[in-house]
């Protein structure tokens, strides 16, 4: 069977790193062949790939300087992704994100079933008027819909009229480091350094809990934007000391297994893996209830704590509450710990692997038809 996997890049992101463990997943089973297609010009991964994956960066990013511009230069990815979908040859095809997903079915859906799946919610994402409708013009053309949660599958029904399979995020079980049993008194998060991510929100609850706990720091991993105004805000609350942008790491599992408390302060998410991850390495948890993803993952006080959306004053309040509390603290992150099973790769794959094939045979029986 022949795979052909589509996505923007393979930078550090959260889908990025999924896409690389459906890749290698399926790069290791022996009736499989994996290709991977890039619309940026990288040729190497962020994340690790099998070496039996054919990754081909299409290049095809370019500036547009007006709507013709825009007109032509989508024209011309439509015609270079096609021209790469053919030549890999694909029994299925699986696109990950909305424009993405847009661009893949106008190149390929009469090559093979595309299964597309979207990677963060539709509601809180805006990709644009035109990306919008071209995505409810065209979606249903796709083989298959997948969401990672219930709330975007719902979103799809209420606005584009689809039913959605619901497929989460798989968890490399050998990649998780167990929490090291000593007190490091270090709250730990991980993302871009876009607004999405609320680290504001994480850095305004910090302060209002830090003079009560003195011995405590928090570590912000990941880059972007808003680096400058983080570091403003973290100067201006006089935490220069306790609080550190530490950029981008390879390294996130030992420096989770590092830490004591976990959190995710996000105003938006598709499903987020950095808590699972963090779940998984035994970490107490505190996540904002946003959509979408932490209320499938966290039952408040059983396996971590779930704050209502964007509360800074109860996410200040939990913080502080774990903080002063070793045995809570470490219960939370042992229950989180094993809760997580299900997410597990080898059970995860196996899901996609069904849909995928159930794709590939019914597009086979079109054909005899």
């Amino acid at each position: 069977m022949r795979l052909t996997l589509v996505i923007s890049s393979m930078s550090c992101g959260g889908a990025e790193r999924v896409m690389s463990i459906i890749a290698n997943a399926f790069s290791e089973k022996s009736n499989w062949e994996v290709s991977l297609l890039t619309l940026d010009s990288e040729p190497l991964s962020f994340y690790p790939l099998n070496s039996k994956i054919k990754h081909t960066p299409l290049d095809l990013y370019r500036t547009s300087t007006g709507p013709i511009s825009a007109m032509f230069n989508n024209f011309n990815r439509v015609l270079k992704l096609r021209k790469a979908l053919v030549k890999s040859r694909p029994d299925v095809i699986l696109s990950f994100a909305d424009r993405t997903n847009v661009l893949c079915l106008l190149a390929g859906m009469d090559i093979a079933p595309v299964v597309v799946s979207e990677r963060i919610h539709p509601a809180r994402h805006n990709i644009g008027k035109f990306w919008s409708k071209m995505r409810k013009e065209i979606y249903p053309s796709a083989a298959l819909v997948v969401a990672q949660v219930q709330d975007v599958a719902d979103w799809i029904y209420e606005n584009l009229g689809l039913n959605s399979a619901i497929i989460p995020n798989p968890i490399v079980k050998e990649h998780i480091r167990s929490r090291k049993k000593k007190r490091f008194h270090r709250v730990i998060a991980s993302g871009r350094l876009v607004e999405q991510k609320g680290f504001d929100l994480l850095i305004s609850a910090f302060s209002s809990v830090s003079e009560a706990n003195p011995n405590w720091h928090l570590s912000i991993f990941g880059e972007g934007p808003l680096e400058k105004v983080l570091k403003n805000q973290i100067e201006t609350l006089n935490l220069a000391s306790r609080v550190q942008l530490c950029g981008r790491t390879n390294t996130m599992m030992e420096e989770m297994s590092n830490s004591d408390i976990f959190v995710l302060s996000s105003r938006f998410e598709g499903f987020p893996n950095a808590l699972l991850e963090a779940m998984g390495t035994g970490l107490a948890c505190i996540a904002f209830d946003c959509p979408s993803g932490p209320k499938d993952m966290i039952v408040d006080h059983e396996n971590g704590r779930l704050i209502p959306d964007g509360d800074t004053d109860l996410l200040a309040k939990a913080l502080g509450e774990l903080m002063g509390d070793v045995v809570v603290c470490d219960e939370l992150g042992r229950r989180a710990k094993g809760s997580i099973k299900p997410y597990f790769v080898e059970n995860n794959i196996q899901i996609w692997e069904n849909a995928l094939t159930k794709e590939v045979k019914k597009a086979a029986g079109r054909q005899t038809k």
